[in-house]
């Protein structure tokens, strides 16, 4: 398995990373359709969403019918860089939040732990939001 796309996210209100896992290439499968889907997404998100300082989202897919994100959303760390985030998780089910049964892959945990090395390679949120992980090398960690 791997990953097929990396986008990054950037509204007035929401900042984040966004993971095409190939499970989801046939659903996601264009940057214009990620950031759509995300923007609807987030037009019902939980109140918790609110104060994220930014979001690293997992988009696949379990069959046709079924569009799924693991969203990772980052707090605690905007003011405090070099910190340990606190991380909360969801998955959306065809854009509904979800807060039972959140669960990602082993791929997703690799992806999670080497965009939080990445992070801490950085200087402050808008230098780690200028750039995703480079696919090619996650993807031989696969």
């Amino acid at each position: 398995m791997s990953f097929t796309n990396a986008k990054i996210y950037n509204s007035i209100a929401k900042k984040g990373k966004a993971y095409t896992h190939n499970s989801g290439q046939r659903f996601f499968n264009s940057d214009d359709l990620i950031s759509h889907y995300l923007a609807l997404s987030f037009d019902n998100a939980p109140l918790e969403t609110e104060n994220l300082d930014y979001f690293i989202s997992i988009l696949w897919s379990a069959s046709n019918e079924e569009h799924l994100i693991d969203f990772f959303g980052y707090s605690d760390i905007k003011n405090n860089w070099k910190g340990n985030p606190d991380i909360s998780s969801w998955v959306l089910k065809n854009r509904v939040w979800r807060k039972d049964n959140n669960i990602t892959c082993g791929e997703g945990i690799i992806l999670l732990g080497k965009e939080e090395e990445f992070r801490r390679k950085t200087k402050n949120i808008e230098e780690y939001m200028k750039t995703t992980l480079d696919l090619e090398k996650l993807n031989k960690l696969l």
